[in-house]
């Protein structure tokens, strides 16, 4: 790809006359396969991990992370839809259209972990285009530790014209041997991911994109493979404030090995009810003199978020010869709310849910109890079976021994028994330490969400009770209770009196009877 290119920059350097000296340097550039530069070379997806600077590798509960580690998707609470456009290196002097275009979807499905999809171009003009479809997967394999992967089509596309240049800049009456095999190519890459929490709002994240280093190249005289990425990110989090840092290395078409470190932080402080503003920034250096210097902001209503981004190169292209890069982002959260043990969810974003969320704690606390005790019986059977089979067993031995006629037939039933209770007392005294350990994370989280400082005293109206109600369409639990008793965080008394009649997870259907406690 490197020879070819390089002939063909004098070829595109006559183009010029007929093309636009503007458009066809910018498009040679681009198809120089220089020091810094290959197809599909990393670039932010989406404001608001632009703001970060990209360091999203231990990032998780975003649709984004479907293109930084696919294990974030397991944390994603509601269905997200996101939408993005950027203008890349803005201003520069040979008058070129840099942009990228992102659409992504992502949906938490209860215990099966979250799905995501996505769409990113980013174009040059018309003359230059690469391609990216996405599905991923994520989901949680404890209540710490997550993993992730993603599919991917890349194609990209050159509008190359029709006529050729030889290296003296004659035309020939040919196009360029570099697309003799068509203006595009295609490969099918691959990204897996793992993120895990070992502490309470510390997260480690470990990507890798493209490890099958797929082939893309539009000439067959050349081997163009997309390089693997490898991203180790680290986060801390509170309920207003997050940092996160990343390292991350390529090897790109030199042989060289890239090498990028970050550092970011994001900031949420709350206006008023159901509005939080937040600002983002972050700074990275690296090797081959790489600095940049990123800067955002984000606002959040509703389960609407609108999120801006600034990137600034540092080195490479300089300080006046580009306005930096901008990037929007619009994103809309909805649907049922998917609670995990490890939560993304910026605090206090909406009362209503968050009083839920806390009824879904205590009964899940229910549960956990139940099973913890479940576990504890079992250990107490397991032990007094074995007592009195381990009496039986010496009582045998004994009695032969007196006799001295050793039977060891009589002995292996008891012995195998034995064996069996001790295995089963083990799995109930394992099953019975996770209990505890999620009971404890629970009580944890309730107990903090108690502490907190209440903007004002909690009133309730005297409920109605007595009757029924008839479910309408698109009625839920929550819904009925605020129609009923004006506060819909009470949807758990409906819950528990209906406990018989409605869904593990609290569905209702039209036309179903609901008892008013």
């Amino acid at each position: 790809m490197k020879r070819i290119a390089m002939e063909s920059y004098g070829k595109l350097r006559k183009a010029t006359e007929s093309y636009g000296k503007a458009i066809l340097l910018s498009f040679a550039f681009l198809c120089l396969p220089l020091h810094s530069f290959a197809s599909f070379e990393r670039q932010d997806t989406g404001a608001r991990a632009s703001g970060l600077g990209g360091a999203f590798a231990a990032v998780g509960g975003d649709v984004h992370a479907l293109f930084y580690n696919p294990a974030g998707l397991s944390y994603l609470g509601r269905n997200e839809l996101s939408s993005s456009y950027g203008r890349l290196f803005m201003g520069l002097d040979d008058g070129s259209n840099l942009s990228s275009s992102l659409l992504l979807y992502g949906a938490p499905v209860k215990t099966w972990g979250s799905f995501g999809a996505g769409w990113l171009e980013t174009d040059l003009d018309s003359l230059y285009k690469e391609r990216t479809l996405a599905l991923g997967y994520g989901r949680s394999l404890t209540d710490s530790l997550a993993v992730g992967a993603a599919l991917k089509q890349l194609q990209v596309s050159v509008a190359a014209p029709e006529t050729g240049y030889d290296n003296s800049g004659q035309v020939t009456s040919k196009a360029d041997s570099v697309f003799l095999n068509g203006q595009s190519a295609r490969g099918m890459g691959v990204d897996i991911g793992i993120l895990y929490e070992p502490v309470a709002k510390h997260s480690i994240g470990l990507s890798l994109s493209n490890i099958n280093q797929p082939e893309v190249s539009i000439s067959k005289a050349d081997s163009n493979r997309i390089p693997l990425l490898a991203r180790l990110g680290f986060s801390r989090r509170s309920s207003a404030f997050m940092f996160t840092s990343e390292l991350r290395t390529q090897k790109l078409l030199d042989d060289k090995r890239d090498w990028q470190g970050i550092l970011a932080g994001e900031s949420w402080k709350k206006l008023g009810r159901g509005l939080k503003f937040a600002m983002r920034g972050s700074i990275a250096y690296g090797s081959r003199s790489f600095s940049q210097l990123t800067l955002g902001l984000g606002c959040r209503t509703s389960g609407m978020e609108l999120d801006y981004a600034f990137v600034m190169p540092l080195s490479g292209i300089s300080f006046g010869s580009t306005a930096g890069t901008h990037k929007f982002s619009l994103s809309v959260r909805f649907g049922k709310t998917v609670t995990h043990a490890v939560s993304w969810e910026i605090e206090d974003e909406a009362p209503i849910i968050d009083a839920a969320a806390m009824a879904s704690l205590r009964l899940e606390l229910e549960d956990i109890k139940k099973r913890a005790e479940q576990a504890e019986e079992m250990s107490r059977q397991a032990q007094e079976k074995i007592k009195a089979l381990e009496s039986a067993r010496d009582l045998e031995l004994e009695l032969q021994k007196q006799k001295q006629s050793p039977n060891a037939q009589a002995i292996q039933p008891l012995e195998a028994e034995i064996a069996q209770l001790k295995d089963d007392l083990k799995k109930a005294g394992e099953e019975s330490k996770k209990m505890e350990q999620k009971k404890a994370i629970i009580e944890g989280k309730l107990e903090k969400k108690e502490s907190q400082p209440r903007t004002a005293p909690e009133t309730r109206e005297k409920p109605v009770s007595g009757h029924t109600y008839k479910v309408q369409g698109g009625d839920t639990l929550r819904s009925i209770a605020g129609k009923v008793w004006g506060d819909s965080s009470r949807w758990i008394e409906l819950y528990r009196a209906n406990e018989g009649n409605v869904q593990r997870g609290g569905d209702v259907e039209p036309g179903q009877m609901i008892l008013i406690p």
